[in-house]
């Protein structure tokens, strides 16, 4: 669900508001590894789905 907050989010930030499209894929390229290392979120790369990883204590 993360990440398509996040493509709807940029998706609006370069039509509605004409941010440049690199800028905003870099940004999101950011908050996609800080989610990955914050929220210890995995997406299968085969079929979109997302999960949690180890979790916390492993």
């Amino acid at each position: 669900m993360t990440y398509l907050v996040l493509i709807a989010a940029a998706m609006v930030a370069v039509l509605m508001l004409h941010l440049h499209a690199g800028i905003v894929a870099a940004i999101m390229l950011a908050v996609i590894v800080i989610a990955h290392l914050i929220l210890d979120q995995r997406v299968c790369l085969h079929c979109g789905e997302q999960w949690s990883g180890r979790g916390r204590g492993a």
